[in-house]
């Protein structure tokens, strides 16, 4: 049998199969010493591929014999060996992350072996070779570029050329950390914030931060927590203060690596001011505002705002310069505030408290002068006093004269005040320039005054020697001559001694009193208020008053149909007119039968005088009316009585007559009471008017006596039928009148509730036919009430009784009775 190789193989590695050679092609039986490998203990026939095991640390050896056989003779044997090595595990390797120029620790490979492990480096640029076996030793790591670069490492356990499960770890190296701020300087107002922010480059994974200040950029302290990549600042002092931050990656071998510094300037806030806080111009000046600032940063804008009175504000449209042309039109007379605000744009700047102009605007410079046209006296004290309005600043004044209005020479007066000369009659014009030097404010010339200077007054009255009668109208007219003004004037009575003021006579006519006879002497007495005029007196002017006569006369009422009486006295001559063309020279004149269309009316009398002066007066003469009779209402009694008779509708005095137009006068008033008559009687009543005039004619009236019926009353007893009394009873009146009435009841008093109405008494006298016949021995009684045409009553009674017998008598009719004439 030919030799069999030996075999060594790994934990699950397929053990090929095994072929046994020799002079036999079959016959082999073999015989495993481990069967651990995974192979049977023994077999016959060449060995077949199997899968070695070995579970264990160590590796394991089975001793294979074959042994070949040929009819149970056996051949020389043949011994060979499979080794199988075991299970290698290795344990996890951490992986590293470093900074660039950081040292890699070592790397100390562990598991089921402590040796023999192969490793390999897939990014040599860290510093590290491609390959090597055993451990990894430290090694400085390598990365000059911007971003981290990574290396696998990847090792394998070996053991007679077995491989263990490999393990992998990475190695990453970072580049080199770059720190900065991202604002270098900055300049920041007193109340501006800021943000500093850290600006890392090559930065990959953690990083940790710390501030740092410096109030000169040199000696640096940390600041208290803060440690994160934004730092934020307020300007609440102002300074110069230098910031920078110190960054470290978070990784083997990293330091901190400082920024640059970054300069922050804290500057007070803006400030605003308004060139001219406050001035007066004139109308149409040319201002302009201009703002001043201070302090603040960035880039300022403006904006101007106005006000009329200081508290509610307007923006000005389009007033975002440093200056504004302040507008000074009529518009903007008074005064007006003017407001800037001034906004910086550096960080926390914003706007400025507003600054306030206030401008006052005033009208141009104005002068006049308080008379502009003036005429005086000659040798007047005359001034002309200019008044200057508006304006504003330094004021100075120069006044010029002219002779025609046109050419004007300076005079030697610069004040508000001039006094110009009067000496000599004539016409000079004066006017005067007022300049202000006030911004815009320039010069004013006044209108011209005109001074007219005339010679003095005089007067003189119209009339000088005057003889009238008395109460004739005089009037006297002062005629007063050159003088000015407003002239006044004052007319004086001479009293014997001297001329006196004769109290409210001061127009220029004076209405002479002449209703007292005698003489006077009058004088005026004229002022011209224009100044320096003064008074002039005229010559006495004599007025002689004849008296006229003083008439005495009397006309008055008159009742009409009566004489008319005129009386006069106090003349030489008389005339009289009146109405209807009436006219007399009687001194008394009469006119008879009295009438008011003729004779009613004015009566007017001249009397003339031995002065030839005449007199009129005048008198009314009433006609007066008649009055009306009165209306009158007569009375009437039954019987002989005193009646009351009474008159109405008389505006005055009744009297009342026993007869039409003669008689007595009985007494006086509305109502007359007459003494007792018997029989009826006319009275008359007459209305005498307030004016004592009478009624044309008396009013009658009648007082009635009326009689009272005389009739007679017959009573027929009812007839009897038998013993039985009928009712037929009768009553019969006799004696009666035309037109009197009857009315009956039963009983002795007449009882109108038991009465028939009253109805006329029949021609025959018989009222009734039908009366009860009474019970025998009670006779009735029947009341009857007759009342005359006039009204007047009368009550008889009348009795019927029950005349029938006892015993029964032949039955008789009733007897008829008549009443005959």
């Amino acid at each position: 049998m030919n030799a069999v190789p030996n075999d060594t193989v790994c934990h699950t590695e397929t053990v090929a199969a095994k072929i046994f050679t020799g002079t036999l092609s079959t016959g082999y039986s073999w015989t495993n010493s481990n069967t651990s490998i995974g192979l049977a203990a023994s077999g016959s026939g060449n060995l077949p591929a199997f899968t070695a095991i070995n579970a264990g640390t160590t590796p394991v050896t089975a001793t294979i014999t074959v042994t070949p056989l040929i009819n149970s003779c056996p051949g020389n044997t043949e011994t060979f060996t499979i080794v199988v090595n075991p299970i290698i595990t290795m344990n996890p390797v951490s992986s590293d992350t470093v900074c660039n120029n950081g040292t890699v620790p070592a790397k100390i490979f562990t598991g089921t072996l402590s040796t023999g492990y192969t490793w390999t480096n897939s990014n040599t640029s860290i510093g590290l070779a491609a390959s090597g076996s055993g451990n990894i030793p430290t090694f400085t790591a390598i990365n000059n570029g911007t971003t981290p670069i990574t290396a696998t490492i990847t090792v394998t356990p070996l053991i007679n050329d077995c491989p263990g499960n490999t393990q992998t770890f990475t190695i990453t190296v970072l580049p080199q950390l770059g720190a900065d701020i991202d604002l270098a300087d900055i300049t920041i107002c007193q109340t501006g914030t800021i943000t500093l922010n850290a600006q890392v480059s090559n930065q990959n994974g953690p990083v940790r931060y710390q501030w740092q200040s410096s109030s000169n950029g040199t000696t640096w302290s940390s600041m208290s927590g803060e440690t994160n990549p934004i730092l934020s600042l307020n300007g609440s002092i102002v300074d110069t203060t230098y910031y920078k931050v110190s960054v470290q990656a978070v990784g083997i071998g990293c330091n901190f690596r400082d920024s640059d510094s970054s300069r922050v300037i804290v500057l007070p806030n803006l400030s605003v001011t308004v060139n001219i806080p406050n001035t007066t111009v004139c109308e149409n000046a040319n201002l302009i505002l201009r703002a001043n600032t201070s302090n603040g940063t960035g880039t300022i804008t403006y904006q101007w705002r106005s006000s009329t009175n200081g508290i509610s504000w307007n923006l000005i449209s389009g007033a975002t310069a440093d200056t504004l042309i302040v507008p000074t039109s009529a518009a903007y007379l008074g005064a007006n505030f003017y407001q800037i605000i001034a906004t910086a744009g550096g960080i926390g700047c914003g706007a400025s408290d507003p600054d306030v102009a206030v401008v006052t605007v005033v009208p141009n410079i104005s002068v006049t002068i308080d008379i502009p046209n003036v005429t005086v006296c000659e040798g007047a004290s005359v001034t002309l006093t200019a008044t200057r309005s508006n304006a504003t600043g330094t004021f100075s004044y120069q006044w010029q004269s002219s002779s025609d209005s046109l050419s004007w020479t300076n005079i030697s007066a610069t004040g508000l005040t001039f006094n110009p000369s009067s000496s000599s009659p004539g016409t000079v014009y004066y006017r005067i320039i007022a300049s202000a030097s006030g911004l815009g404010c320039g010069s004013d010339t006044s209108s011209v005054s005109k001074v007219i200077v005339v010679p003095g007054l005089s007067v003189s009255v119209n009339l000088t020697n005057t003889i009238l009668c008395q109460d004739t109208d005089l009037i006297f007219r002062a005629n007063p001559t050159n003088g000015t003004g407003t002239l006044s004037f004052q007319w004086r009575k001479f009293n014997g001694v001297s001329y006196n003021n004769i109290s409210g006579a001061v127009a220029d006519t004076l209405v002479v009193p002449t209703n007292i006879p005698g003489i006077d002497l009058y004088q005026v007495v004229a002022t011209a208020s224009g100044i320096g005029c003064g008074t002039a007196t005229s010559a006495s002017a004599t007025v002689t008053i004849n008296p006229n006569p003083v008439i005495s006369l009397d006309g008055g009422q008159f009742c009409t149909n009566t004489s008319i009486n005129l009386t006069s006295s106090g003349g030489q001559t008389y005339a009289w007119t009146g109405p209807n063309g009436y006219n007399s020279n009687v001194q008394n004149p009469t006119i008879a039968n009295a009438d008011s269309t003729a004779h009613q009316g004015m009566y007017y009398l001249t009397v003339t005088n031995t002065f030839s002066c005449t007199a009129n007066d005048s008198v009314f003469v009433d006609i007066l009316p008649l009055p009306n009779a009165p209306t009158v209402a007569g009375d009437s009694s039954c019987g002989p009585s005193s009646l009351l008779l009474t008159a109405s509708n008389c505006n005055g005095t009744i009297n009342w007559y026993d007869q039409q137009f003669s008689g007595n006068s009985l007494l006086n008033g509305t109502t007359f009471a007459t003494t007792i008559l018997n029989e009826s009687q006319n009275f008359f009543a007459s209305c005498i008017s307030t004016n004592n005039c009478s009624s044309p004619y008396r009013s009658v009236v009648l007082a009635k006596i009326k009689e009272f019926p005389t009739t007679n009353i017959l009573s027929i007893d009812p007839t009897c039928a038998g013993t039985s009394v009928l009712n037929n009873g009768s009553l019969i009146l006799s004696g009666f009148k035309n037109g009197e009435t009857y009315s009956f009841n039963i009983g002795s008093t007449y009882n109108a509730t038991l009465a028939n109405t009253p109805a006329v008494i029949p021609a025959n006298g018989r009222i009734t036919n039908s009366l009860n016949g009474p019970a025998k021995g009670s006779p009735q009684i029947y009341t009857v009430r007759i009342i005359s045409a006039d009204g007047c009553p009368i009550e008889k009674t009348a009795t019927i009784e029950n005349v029938c017998q006892d015993c029964e008598v032949l039955y008789c009719p009733p007897a008829t009775v008549e009443r005959t004439n």
